[in-house]
């Protein structure tokens, strides 16, 4: 009928100043996507421990009731960050030293930062972004232009 048409057109912006609403398209709103991936009592207080999630490897750092989480390589040369230690909010890899910022991932010794997954702790569950979500320092972004 025409007035689909009208409302594709709206959409693909062949109606200047209005919106797609105007024509009761309503956008999608994105959802986030959890998945669970180890229990926080499965976790050791401040130390890194490996947590396989379907074909990923994971670096679980539990910190009082929250949990870190990094992908389980250093972007250095891919040596497990679970094997590493944790020092003053900081994973060290325990190959080469680089280090990381557990919140973000950002890398304080060394070079490229690394991978962290966005994380949250319900009723005991640990649950990450379905997606690998990088938090990327400036350099990363200069790096990706």
């Amino acid at each position: 009928p025409a007035g689909d048409r009208v409302r594709l057109e709206a959409v693909l912006g062949l109606y200047p100043g209005r919106a797609a609403t105007d024509f009761g398209i309503v956008p999608a709103v994105p959802t986030k996507k959890l998945v669970s991936v180890a229990t926080l009592v499965s976790l050791p207080q401040g130390k890194p421990k490996l947590v396989r999630h379907e074909k990923r490897r994971l670096a679980c750092v539990r910190v009082g009731s929250r949990v870190h989480v990094l992908e389980d390589a250093c972007p250095h040369e891919g040596h497990p960050l679970s094997m590493g230690l944790v020092r003053d909010g900081r994973l060290v890899c325990p190959w080469h030293n680089w280090t990381f910022e557990l919140e973000t991932g950002a890398c304080t010794f060394g070079g490229e930062s690394a991978r962290r997954l966005v994380s949250e702790v319900q009723n005991l569950i640990v649950s990450v972004l379905s997606a690998f979500q990088r938090m990327r320092t400036a350099r990363h972004a200069a790096e990706a232009r």
